[in-house]
């Protein structure tokens, strides 16, 4: 019998040319920020707004919802590879591998549509709880922080199962990227804190607007970065696992 096709996709060169596109995009976005704060120079503002990783519809986002799809796929790999085996423990692994891959493709969606923002300015807006009403940053964080705090558990979970130490490193690495993000975003909402941002900027003759624009942009990149290095340990499972997809080093 003719052996079935094989896909092939060298995992090293598409991790290594992401990282590197990230980098990209997150450079020309600070030459653009500081080149018109510092100098004055501002190449053209449909220029920046392209390029603007802070923003929406631009090609940062573009390029960000791409790596939660990626994530999000190769998880779906990696499921559908654990439930060719037999067993009541690869089954309930298989599910978790679901679980992610779904989580992520919702990323996927939200990162273009900004879902989670929406339904935390609804949630704030309309109750008036003391939880609500006492909470001191954004209020997506209430609504979205418990499924961030399971999809993180679940990861852990099948990180004591991935084939080998350097893809949970990867996956580590990616899970604190992301951590990070969450709680650059989580300090970008507490007023005092930019209020004392505010004055120590303004003794040394500097804009609050600094401080926002590290904020956003560092969250922003490190989502990114986070992204990729899951893919790589995602896809790396896919390659130890599977026997129909070919994933080469390079």
């Amino acid at each position: 019998m003719p052996s079935p096709p094989v896909a092939t996709i060298a995992v090293e060169r598409l991790i290594y040319g992401l990282l590197l596109a990230s980098l990209a995009l997150l450079t020309i976005h600070e030459v653009n920020f500081f080149s018109g704060y510092f100098l004055a120079w501002i190449p053209s503002e449909h220029l920046i707004e392209l390029f603007d990783i802070t923003l929406e519809a631009n090609l940062p986002t573009w390029f960000s919802s791409s790596l939660f799809l990626l994530c999000g796929l190769s998880a779906w790999a990696v499921s559908r590879s654990v439930a060719e085996r037999t067993g009541r423990w690869e089954r309930c692994h298989a599910w978790c591998w679901r679980v992610i891959a779904l989580f992520f493709l919702y990323d996927w969606m939200d990162d273009s549509s900004q879902i989670h923002e929406r339904l935390g300015s609804t949630i704030g807006d309309s109750l008036k709880t003391p939880l609500v009403q006492h909470f001191l940053s954004y209020y997506w964080h209430l609504l979205f922080l418990p499924i961030l705090v399971s999809m993180g558990l679940i990861l852990l979970v099948l990180w004591y199962r991935l084939p080998n130490w350097t893809l949970r490193l990867q996956l580590l690495t990616g899970l604190s990227c992301l951590t990070l993000a969450v709680g650059l975003d989580y300090l970008e909402g507490l007023d005092w804190f930019m209020e004392n941002m505010r004055q120590y900027y303004a003794s040394h003759g500097l804009s609050l607007s600094i401080l926002r624009h590290l904020l956003r942009s560092g969250e922003e990149w490190l989502e990114m970065v986070g992204c990729i290095f899951i893919a790589a340990s995602f896809l790396g499972t896919a390659r130890e696992l599977s026997t129909t997809l070919l994933l080469r080093l390079r």
